[in-house]
C-alpha cells in the first residue's frame, strides 16, 4: 500500500515537472518575442531621430543657403573641340539688381553668369573626356563676395557617348606554318560580338565596323564588318574562321574597330597572343574582350583611353 501511494505521487510529480518545463518553454519563447518586439522599437526610434536629424540638417541647410534653386544641364556637343556645353542657373534669394554679379567656380576659372529674370544663367564649354567638378557658385556685391556650395561633379563622356564592347565568343588554337619558316599560325572559329550601347544613340550612328589585325603593333589586315550583321539592337555578330600567320617572337593583336558618323571612333580589344623565338605560342588573352574600346578621332589622335 505504501509502495502505490509512492508510486502515485512520483507520477504527479513527473506530470507537473513536465507543465513546469512547458511553462518554462513558453516563458522563454514570450521572453524572446518580448527581446525581438523590443529590438524592434529601438530599431524604428532610431530610424525615426536619424530622419529626424537628417531632415532637421536639411531644413537648416536650405535656411542658411543664399540660393532657393540651382541647376544645370548639358547642351550641344563639339566632337572636333571634344567640348560640351553645360547650361545651369541659380536663382539667389537676396540679390540687387545691377549690383549683384554672379560667377560659376569650374576648374580655376570664375566664369561670369548673365542676370535674366530672377536667374542668373551661364552656358560653359567644359571637357567631354574629362570629369567636370563645379564646386560652387559666387555673389559679389561692390566688396562683398558671398558663396555657395554647388559641389557638382560628372563625367559628360559617362553620361553622353555611347560605350562599345567587343566579345570573343569563339574557339582558338596554334600550329606551325606549312609554307613559312619561324611562323606560326593562329587558327580562329566561332563568332565575335561587338555590343554598342548609348542613351543618345540617335545622335551616334554607326558608319561602318572593322575587325583589324596587328603584328607588333603594326597593322597588317583590315577586314570589314557588314552592318547588316546585326542581330538585335546595336549589336553585332560576326562568323569569323581564319588562319593567321604570326612570326616567331611576335605578338599579335586584334581589335574590332567600330566609326560613328560623328567621327568617333571606337578600337576594343578581341584578342592578344603570339609566339616566343622558339615557336611555342603565347596563350591567347580572350579576357580582353571584356574590356571598353579606347576612343579615337578620325586621325587616329586618342581621346580616351582605357587602362
Amino acid at each position: 500500500m505504501k509502495q502505490r501511494f509512492i508510486n502515485i505521487l512520483l507520477v504527479i510529480n513527473t506530470i507537473l515537472l513536465v507543465v513546469c518545463l512547458m511553462q518554462i518553454n513558453d516563458l522563454k519563447m514570450e521572453l524572446q518575442n518580448l527581446r525581438s518586439n523590443t529590438g524592434n522599437q529601438i530599431s524604428n526610434i532610431l530610424t525615426n531621430l536619424n530622419n529626424s536629424y537628417s531632415y532637421i540638417e536639411e531644413t537648416l541647410a536650405k535656411e542658411a543657403s543664399i540660393v532657393s534653386k540651382a541647376e544645370w544641364e548639358f547642351g550641344n556637343i563639339d566632337i572636333k573641340a571634344s567640348t560640351v556645353e553645360v547650361k545651369a542657373y541659380v536663382i539667389p534669394k537676396e540679390y540687387q539688381l545691377d549690383v549683384t554679379q554672379a560667377f560659376f567656380i569650374c576648374g580655376d576659372e570664375e566664369i561670369p553668369a548673365k542676370y535674366n529674370n530672377g536667374k542668373y544663367e551661364v552656358t560653359m564649354e567644359v571637357p567631354l573626356f574629362e570629369d567636370v567638378n563645379i564646386p560652387s557658385v559666387l555673389f559679389k556685391e561692390n566688396e562683398t563676395i558671398r558663396t555657395e556650395n554647388l559641389d557638382w561633379i560628372f563625367n559628360p563622356r559617362n553620361e553622353l557617348l555611347p560605350v562599345v564592347y567587343a566579345y570573343n565568343a569563339g574557339s582558338v588554337s596554334f600550329g606551325k606554318s606549312k609554307d613559312k619558316e619561324n611562323t606560326g599560325t593562329w587558327i580562329f572559329s566561332g563568332d565575335l560580338e561587338i555590343d554598342i550601347a548609348a542613351r543618345l544613340m540617335d545622335e551616334f550612328e554607326v558608319e561602318k565596323i572593322e575587325i583589324i589585325r596587328c603584328i607588333d603593333e603594326k597593322e597588317v589586315e583590315r577586314i570589314d564588318v557588314m552592318l547588316n550583321k546585326m542581330v538585335a539592337h546595336n549589336r553585332y555578330l560576326y562568323n569569323w574562321n581564319p588562319t593567321c600567320e604570326i612570326p616567331y617572337g611576335s605578338t599579335q593583336d586584334i581589335f574590332a574597330e567600330v566609326t560613328m558618323q560623328c567621327g568617333l571612333v571606337y578600337r576594343a580589344p578581341i584578342s592578344c597572343c603570339g609566339m616566343d623565338e622558339h615557336g611555342n605560342p603565347i596563350e591567347d588573352n580572350g579576357a580582353l574582350g571584356s574590356m571598353e574600346a579606347s576612343i579615337y578621332d578620325t586621325n587616329g589622335n586618342l581621346l580616351y583611353n582605357v587602362d
